[in-house]
């Protein structure tokens, strides 16, 4: 999840799901603060389970660019 609003607490988004039938299995807040700017939005890493995520990628939940799959980087 990207674009929310900045500080949003964990447990907000969690307790959307959770109300809209997607169980959560964790929420971690990733949003990089820079020392010289002003935090412009909150990202998100949710996790759910596979049989959820139709559920999660909903449109209807959502406005556009909010939720994206989480891409892992490979360390090297």
């Amino acid at each position: 999840m990207s674009r929310l609003k900045p500080g949003t607490p964990t447990d907000v988004v969690s307790d959307y799901l959770k109300t809209n039938g997607v169980n959560v299995l964790s929420c971690f807040d990733v949003s990089r603060v820079s020392e010289t700017e002003e935090l412009k939005y909150s990202s998100m890493r949710v996790c759910v389970y596979a049989m959820d995520l139709s559920k999660l990628y909903n449109s209807s939940l959502w406005p556009m660019g909010v939720v994206r799959p989480w891409k892992f980087k490979v360390n090297s």
